[in-house]
């Protein structure tokens, strides 16, 4: 018999593999997994069982995105939201500039819905002083937004500091999330890690963070990706 027939020791991993037997005795490599594996010979010159030398890593396909997005999108929160903290925080006028900022973004998530259903019969030309009217009601009605935006904005400003503050620490535990994932360690970390990026709503351009969150969620309660964390 000129190979040996080995179970990855791994956990995660736990493939057979057929080792050569003029290797034994050498630091193997698990094709699947990567991981580092050692066959002590005994003193008859028998193969010993295998053990890790060193853990490997190969992460599931359907790990890979959520994994990667939550180091990225998470890094990028930190930044943006540590950024505003400290500005809020240190030069007069930054909060509210940064709160303005938020209520318009908030505000042109609606304008983004598209035109409104205008399957209607056309109405009749309106007169000259009807028209006048039209454009000083909404003239009106626009300057009554804009004041209704300027009092919400005021009344967030001194939350900006903290708030942005709180969510920068909330993509900080995002990152780790993303490096346990790949890691395959820590899984109700990672767990809780991909539910807070579905929670992390700060800013309106949140929602792809949102869909990456959801979808770790959903691959990590798969057997695969509990498999991956050794579970």
């Amino acid at each position: 018999m000129s190979t040996l027939v080995i179970v990855c020791p791994h956990v995660p991993c736990g493939k057979s593999l057929r080792v050569p037997l003029a290797s034994v005795g050498e630091p193997l490599s698990c094709p699947y997994c990567r991981t580092s594996i050692g066959i002590e010979l005994s003193a008859d010159g028998e193969p010993g069982p295998p053990r890790v030398l060193k853990a490997g890593v190969r992460l599931p396909r359907m790990l890979l995105v959520p994994s990667v997005a939550m180091l990225i999108l998470g890094t990028a929160g930190v930044f943006t939201n540590g950024y505003i903290a400290v500005d809020a925080a240190t030069r007069p006028g930054a909060a509210l500039e940064h709160a303005r900022r938020q209520v318009g973004d908030f505000r042109n998530l609606d304008e983004m819905r598209g035109p409104r259903d205008t399957k209607k019969d056309k109405p009749e030309e309106p007169a000259t002083i009807d028209l006048f009217a039209a454009v000083a009601g909404q003239a009106a009605a626009t300057g009554e937004i804009l004041r209704a935006e300027d009092e919400l904005a005021r009344y967030w400003a001194p939350s900006v500091a903290p708030v942005n503050a709180f969510f920068a620490a909330v993509c900080f535990f995002v990152v780790i999330g993303g490096f346990l994932i790949y890691r395959g360690k820590g899984y109700w970390i990672a767990l809780l890690a991909c539910a807070a990026a579905v929670l992390n709503f700060n800013h309106a351009c949140c929602f792809p963070g949102a869909i990456v969150g959801l979808w770790g969620i959903l691959v990590l309660v798969r057997d695969d990706g509990r498999k991956h964390f050794g579970r």
